[in-house]
């Protein structure tokens, strides 16, 4: 699969994309959770977006609070 990043075409692996989708469910799967109030479910965002984060490649990384709610979103569509 071809993908653009910051302006260039690079080859994605199916693997690699299994493997971003996979850790990017798990880091917001509680989240997602429908029983979840909109104030539990901010404050489980906020507290996700304060921590470290192991990567798909094995990196550590923050991730924002919008990206998280990005990714609830595009999850919530069947996108992710």
């Amino acid at each position: 699969m071809i993908e653009r990043e910051g302006g260039v075409v690079v080859a994605v692996d199916e693997g690699r994309r299994r493997d971003v989708g996979l850790f990017r469910y798990s880091v917001i799967r509680a989240a997602g959770d429908a029983g979840l109030s909109r104030a539990e479910r901010g404050a489980l965002v906020r507290a996700l977006a304060e921590v470290e984060h192991v990567g798909a490649d094995g990196e550590r990384m923050l991730i924002g609070r919008s990206t998280l709610d990005k990714w609830i979103a595009a999850w919530r569509a069947g996108w992710l």
